[in-house]
This record gives structure tokens, sequence and C-alpha cells, in this order.
């Protein structure tokens, strides 16, 4: 806009031809115009039809009737000739046209109300109509006042066209437009200097500050971000443009360059030496970056250097809100079920943040949850879901969760520091309330033991009252435990929940001891009855479990390992109609405290006297409630309470014995014990006092009459003391190994996995293998489920060994040979160098599996230079048979090979014959 009232087009010299171009250049504008249109349509047969009969009635204020009858001399041989004498009856008529396609016909119309046919009924050939509808038509149509004219002044935004003709009038040729291509002229309705195309990258936890992104425009077209021309002022600091520019003079011509130096900061000549103080121009795609914003109120002032016009954004970029969950928390676990049943999140009540978004365009975040068992003898366990499919029944507990969005953004603090939300699931009976009632200051559970070895007087003291004190307590009954000592023989107990499984096939898994098993239910609503009985089969065809239902609780089944080793569960399919539950804890591990057993019977007690260390268990059931809709019993307040020794004596390592005690013969025992300052501590040996001496913490305590099992006991000065059982006896150490040839061949071939197994029996706690071939194990736990593998990599005969240790380190062990592959195996090289050197300083064969050995040494010639026979010992570093070798300095001539020949038998008595040459290199 060069600030007059309009545009205007100006035509250079022109070839006027040899014809008279008065009125020429003729001048058009094009112009669009809206009509109404629909379509007709016949068809079938004309022969014998009444065309007067046949028409259409079509409505513009006043209605007009078009049938299709022609004059006489009209010739009408089908449907397209009806068609046509349609067309050119609504041509005829004022306001429509029609046009004619073959047997259909449109016509438009500047406004056209309504349309219908009329024909006779039964007549074989049909009319139909199309409802109306919206179409445009351009046309161009001549400028008045504009004819002849070389220059058009004051123009309206629109298109236009020059038409140059000859005098004749016989051709004509449209005015090329040079500056905008082709032959029409386009002026366009600019409005002022305008932002388009906004757009903000978010902010968030990773991407603290924001990019704004926009194109400028004059109403029509997208403008060149030339840095020449364009200044940009953010909250009143000029931008630095990142790149140089340039920009022609429409009035002069002329072109200005605009450099980029690092020189200044604060023009459009400068390049941005501050993050944030920048901008970016594009100039191929015409847009602007500004980079770096950080959260705040901002005006943006965009001015064009030439026309001074400005444009000015107000905006204001926020802060990413924190990510927040306003839903309920805390929640109480029904009685008659042992997990939380009902919904528990809503994901609608989730704030801030950037959901993800999956292929329906549904918005949903990441939930982390990790999970604190209300009971203690279970582990902490995590679970990931989205929040628009949360799939798990919480168990009593404590669940910590974080809500993680597509950012990788969560919940976080005032410190910005990441912090869960707490999600707490109560199993209540009765709104009961379990308070402490003892101790020295009356609201404590429990009392210690006294340090006395073996003391017995802990106490426990518990009230049991209603939630709100108004209300009177309903009858209810408490039960005791105490958890069994590690030596107790562990299993698991895996209990089904519900009456059957879906109507679509479901898979049960769980892992013992991280070995998957698995059941696919075989039929629709498949009865929970048969889920467990199928699951014990699956279970039982392992040769490592052994799984039967408990009688005494209907849909539980009661896992152990085969060699009764230590037994781990997890439940790994948990959106399973039937639930699954781990019910270990409430049986496996614990011992009733109701008279049977040897034990107390304390069942309805609240305080309990005479107690030993350990983990005591109170169970709390309510005697009036009435059977669960279910079918299952209603659960219990289940809580766990600790009864310590006041003892300060603590042992951190040992006792350990030496080989003389383990032999029955007098020896030493060695212990490391913390005494907490109450020092000098004593020792009793099965009763009687012992001599020691002593290192800072560590003991070694001198036995001189040992007995098979004697109690070993340490006292400080205030009398307090520990004790310890010395059983110097040990296991019986058994073993076998085998391997799949062997199952098939009895014979073990090299570089194959043979597998060892313990199979020990009586007293003792680990164990390791020597498999002969230089290799061994590390000690390991009795009992342990996982099979020892290992490969020979050369046929030989291998002292196998297992060794056992009790508790104390005392070790017995057992030997075995294994023959693989044929039995033997003979190394011998080709060269050695006898030079003085500690490398290869001898010749001999390296051999596996011989019982006798010969080995001679002879020269090129046939002579005799040296012998040897194998004798065990010969070598203390291999076990067997074994030979020194030749040294290569007992021969008086030099002769450019040697011959070696080796005889000998194997262990299973067969002959050997091995022989060869080899030379000598210095």
């Amino acid at each position: 806009n060069d600030g007059n009232t309009g545009f205007s087009i100006k035509i250079g010299p022109f070839d006027k031809g040899d014809g008279d171009i008065a009125g020429y250049p003729l001048w058009e504008r094009r112009t669009s115009q809206d009509l109404d249109q629909f379509t007709i349509a016949l068809n079938g047969t004309v022969t014998g039809v009444d065309l007067s009969t046949l028409g259409v009635n079509i409505t513009s204020g006043s209605p007009d009737t078009i049938n299709a009858s022609a004059a006489g001399s009209t010739t009408i041989v089908g449907v397209q000739d009806v068609a046509a004498i349609l067309a050119s009856k609504i041509n005829v008529l004022p306001n429509y046209s029609a046009t004619l396609n073959g047997s259909m016909i449109t016509v438009s119309g500047q406004i056209i109300d309504a349309v219908s046919t009329f024909t006779v009924t039964g007549t074989t050939l049909n009319i139909s109509v199309s409802g109306i509808s919206k179409t445009s038509i351009t046309s161009w149509v001549e400028v008045p006042g504009l004819a002849g004219q070389e220059v058009i002044d004051d123009l309206a935004a629109g298109y236009y066209r020059g038409i140059l003709r000859d005098g004749s009038g016989c051709g004509g040729v449209l005015v090329e437009n040079l500056t905008q291509g082709g032959n029409i002229f386009q002026i366009d309705d600019p409005q002022a200097l305008q932002y388009k195309d906004i757009t903000f990258d978010e902010i968030t936890c990773k991407v603290p500050t924001s990019t704004l992104k926009f194109k400028l425009s004059n109403g029509t077209y997208n403008l060149i971000p030339d840095p020449s021309a364009f200044e940009l002022t953010l909250n009143s600091s000029v931008l630095v443009s990142t790149v140089a520019g340039s920009i022609k003079n429409i009035t002069t011509g002329t072109t200005t360059t605009v450099t980029v130096t690092p020189t200044a900061t604060t023009s459009t000549t400068a390049v941005a030496a501050v993050v944030g103080n920048s901008y970016t121009p594009n100039l191929n795609t015409n847009t602007i970056l500004i980079d770096n914003i950080i959260p705040g109120d901002y005006e943006l002032v965009v001015k064009n250097i030439q026309t001074q016009c400005i444009a000015v954004l107000n905006f204001t970029v926020e802060e990413q809100p924190g990510i927040t969950y306003s839903g309920d928390t805390d929640f109480v676990i029904d009685p008659c079920f042992e997990t939380y049943q009902e919904s528990f999140f809503d994901q609608l009540l989730i704030d801030g943040g950037t959901p993800f978004t999956n292929l329906d365009g549904e918005s949903f975040y990441n939930l982390k949850w990790t999970f604190y068992p209300e009971d203690i003898t279970q582990g902490v366990a995590t679970i990931n879901s989205l929040s628009n499919n949360v799939n798990f029944n919480p168990s009593p507990g404590r669940y910590e969760l974080m809500i993680i969005d597509f950012n990788g953004c969560t919940l976080l603090d005032e410190a910005g520091n990441e912090t869960p939300i707490e999600f707490t699931f109560t199993r209540q009976l009765g709104e009961l309330v379990i308070t402490g009632t003892g101790g020295a200051t009356g609201d404590q559970f429990s009392q210690p033991v006294s340090c006395e070895i073996d003391s017995k007087d802990g106490q426990i003291n518990l009230a049991v009252a209603a939630a709100d004190p108004t209300e009177a307590i309903s009858p209810y009954e408490i039960t005791w435990d105490i958890l069994a000592p590690a030596n107790t023989a562990f299993e698991q107990r895996l209990l089904f929940q519900g009456v059957k499984a879906s109507d679509s096939l479901e898979v049960y898994t769980i892992k013992l001891n991280d070995q998957p098993i698995s059941y696919i239910t075989q039929v629709q609503d498949e009865p929970i009855a048969s889920v467990v009985n199928e699951l014990i089969q699956i279970i039982d065809q392992t040769t490592q479990f052994v799984a039967k239902i408990n009688t005494a609780t209907p849909n539980e089944i009661i896992i152990t390992t085969a060699s009764q080793a230590a037994l781990t569960l997890e439940i790994v399919s948990r959106s399973s109609r039937l639930q699954m539950v781990n019910s270990s804890s409430n049986v496996a591990t614990w011992l009733p405290l109701d008279g049977t057993n040897g034990n107390q019977n304390y069942t309805g007690y609240l305080d309990l006297n005479n107690l030993s260390e350990g983990l005591y268990r109170y169970t709390i059931t309510s005697i009036d409630v009435s059977a669960c809709v279910n079918t299952t019993q209603p659960n219990s307040i289940v809580g766990v309470i600790t009864i310590e020794n006041e003892n300060v004596l603590e042992i951190r390592e040992g006792p350990i014995v030496d080989e003389f005690l383990c032999n029955g013969q007098s020896g030493d025992i060695f212990i490391d014990v913390f005494d907490g300052n109450t020092g000098p501590l004593t020792f009793f040996y099965n009763g009687a006092p012992v001599t020691f001496d002593k290192e800072g913490t560590q003991y070694t305590v001198n036995i001189d009459n040992p007995v098979e099992i004697a109690s070993f006991e340490i006292y400080n000065a205030a009398n307090c003391g520990i004790s310890r059982e010395i059983r110097i006896g040990n296991g019986n150490p058994q073993y076998d190994f085998t391997s799949s040839n062997f199952e098939l061949s009895a014979s073990f071939l090299a570089r194959e996995d043979i597998t060892f197994v313990d199979l020990s029996e009586n007293d003792y706690d680990t164990f390791k293998f020597l498999f002969g071939d230089g290799t061994e194990t590390e000690r390991i736990e009795r009992n342990t489920p996982d099979p020892i593998y290992h490969e020979y990599a050369i046929s030989g005969t291998y002292l196998t060994k297992l060794r056992i240790f009790n508790a104390i380190g005392c070790v017995e062990e057992l030997t075995k040979n294994i023959r693989i592959g044929k039995g033997y195996s003979i190394l011998v090289p080709n060269v050695f160098t006898p030079n003085g050197d500690i490398y290869n300083a001898t010749f001999r064969p390296i051999f596996n599996g011989l019982s006798e050995v010969f080995f001679r040494v002879y020269d090129s010639t046939g002579g005799l230079v040296y012998q040897e026979e194998g004798e065990v010992g010969k070598d203390p570093d291999l076990p067997g048979v074994s030979l020194i070798g030749w040294s290569g300095l007992d021969t008086s001539s030099f002769a450019p090979y040697y011959i070696y020949t080796i005889t000998g038998k194997t262990i299973d008595d067969e002959d050997v014959f091995r022989d060869g040459t080899f030379i000598i290199l210095n």
C-alpha cells in the first residue's frame, strides 16, 4: 500500500498492428455468481408415450410448467431426443439455463424455490429430478469507461485482464502480466501488517523454555522475513537476527543488504550474542523463530522499516502446571475379600502435564505403583499400569504412585523433588482399633526379653476397642501365631478366589523359583474347582515341585519342592476373573499358639507373658458376621508384634572351628563378638569355662575336650549372654552326575553339558563340586534347586569330588571318577627350547587317564637318549601318575630331530601306544 486509495495497472508499449486500436485495450474484471441447480434424468422407452403429459414444474416466485411435447415436424426416436426438447424449452425461459448431457439435463438459475415432475401413471418413459443445490460460476465483465486506456487507476481488489484486438476484429490477444505471470492481474486487499500461524512449544519439566514460531502477512500473502526490512522488539529490547538479509526498494529499484557481524548487540545489523536476545528468520519457509523464552508476560513489536507499519503481539508464556491427583487415597477393604474390589482410581482427576494419546485419540498417563504390604513377611512389589486401564485389585498395605506424562514429567514437591502419592488400603472389621497397653509408658505393644541366655520373659499387651468410642465393640475372637524358625521346611500356598473363569479363554500363570507355570482354561466359564485341579496337575508334572489341595481351605493349593529346598511364589496373572492370592504368609511359616505341637495356648488372650524373642502375629475375627455373598469367610484384622532382646551382645562372624576340632581333637573356635562396651567377656564350652586369646573383637577360644554336640556360651560383665550350638559332626556326602548322551549310551562326551546333583544326607549347610580339571564351583547352599552343569574340553578320566561343610566349617568329601570320551588323552608338543629361560624348558607329554606310562626319546639315528617311567607324585601339582620330562641337556650331540614313544595302560587296563617326532630350538 503506497498510501493512495487504490492500486493501478500500466501497460507498456505494444505493437498496434495494422488496424485501428481506438477503444483498445479492452479491460475486464472477473465476477462470481451463486446459482441454484438441479438435475433432470430420463430413462425408459418413448414408443406410444404422450409427451405432453410428461415434464417438470419449476418454481421461482411463480411456477413454470415445461412438458416434453415437440412440434409436429420433430422426429423423436429415443430418450435423448426427449431430453433435448426439455432442455430447449427450459433455455427459452428467461430465468434458467439448461445443459444437456445425453439423457441428463442440468438446470441452473439465480433463484429456484422448488422443482417437481409430472407424468402419466403406467408410462414406459420415466422422469426424475434431484434436489436443489448451490453452485457458483465465474465470468468476465467489461469495466465501463476504461476501454483504450493504457493505465487504469484506483482499482478495487479483484482479478483483471486486458484484451488487445486489431481493427478488423478478426483476432485478439490477452495482455501478458510480467510481474505476477500469466495473463491475469491480481489486485489483493491487504490489511495492516499482521502475524500468522502463531505457535508456541510447550514448556515441560524437561524443556524449561518455550519457542515462538510465526509468519508475517499483509492479509493476503506471507511476507519474506528479511532482516533488512523488519525490526523485532521484545519487551522494548531490539532482537538481533541470526542471519543476513537484503531487500529491494520497489520505488528506486535499489537493493539494501544487511550483514550480520559479531560487533554490536543492539541493532538489527548485529549477531545475537546472548541466548534469548535473538530471532532466526527462515527466508525459504518465511517463518521466524524466537528461542529460549522463559515464563512471563511479553509484548512483541514487528516494524516494517520501509513503511513504518507495525504489528503488536501480546502473549504470556506459562509454566507447565504440575501433575496432581485430586481423588481419594484412603480405602477400606471389604471383610469378605482379600483385596479391594471396587474402582479406586479415576484418571479424569489427573490435572497437569501432557498425556499420551493412543490411536483412538484417547488420552492417558503412565502409572508406576510401588506396593509396601501390610504383612511384613511379603516383599515390596512394583506394578506398571496405564491410567485408563488400572486392572489390579490392591492388597492391604501402602501403594506409592508416580504419574508419568508424555514428556517424562511426574509428581514434584515445592522443591522440585519427585514425590509420590500414597494410597492406603486397610483391612478393617467392625471398625476396631488396636492399641498397646504395656511397658513403662503404658502404651507399648511389647516388652523385650532380658539379656540372659534363652530368656523367656518377654510380654505383649493389647487393647481392642471400637473406632467410635460411643459404639459398643462387636464380639470377636483373637488367635496367635509365632514365626517359625529358619530351619522349618518352607512351603507356599496359592489361594483362588471367585466362582468361575471368564467366558473367554484365560491364562493363569505363576512363577515358582522364577520358573513360569501356566494353565489355559479349556472351556468358557470354567468352574474354580476345575481351574485349581488342572493347575495342581501341571505343577505335579514338573520334577522340582509337588502340589496338593488344602483340605482345610477349599480352592487353596499347597506347594512344596521335591528336595525340600526354599521356594518362592510369584503371581503373574493379575487381571483374570478368578483372583490368585499368595496366602503363604498366613500359614506356611507361622506356627499356631493354640496348645498344639507343645506350644502354649494363647487363644483369646490380649496379654501374653513368658515369651521368647521373635515375631508374633495376632488375628482378630468378628464372630457375628454372616457368610459373604462370594461364599468366602470374612477377612480378619492381622498384625505382627516383635519381641526384641535387650542383649547388646552380637556375633558378627562365626563360630568357626579348625580341622582338629572337626576331627574330635583339641582345637580352636574362632568368633567375632561385639560387646557394646559391656565386657570383659567370658566363654563356656559344654558348661565349663575355657581360655581364649583376643585381638580386637576377634576371639580364639581353646577347646581341650571336644564333644560331638556342645553348648557354646558367651557372657559379659552384666551376666548377659548368648549361646550357639557347636556340632562337630557333619553330613554324609553323596552325589551323582548324568548327561543326555549318558542316558542314551551310558557314556559321556567331551564338550557336552554334564549335570552334577548333590544328594548328601544328614546335617550340613553348604557344598561345592571340584571337577578334576582344575575348575570348581563356589560354595552353594544345600537344597538349591538350580542344576549344576559342567563341560569337559577333552577326553580323559577325571577325579571329581563333592565337599560338604557344616555350620561351623567342618568338611567331609567324596571322590568319584568320571570317564569322558575314550577315557584318556595324550597331548605332545612338537618343539621345545632348553635355552636356560623358564619357558618350555623340558619336553614331556601331557596326559590324562593313564595308570602306567613309560616315556622314551631317541635321536634321529635311533639312539636312546632319555627314558622315564611315570610315578605318582613326580609332579606334585598333578594328581595320579606324572612325568618330569627330558631337559635336553644329557645328549652328547645335536640331532636335526628326535623321536618319542609313549607306552602305557589306562585306568581300565587298556594298552596305549603313541609315537612321533619333535625338534629343539635354542
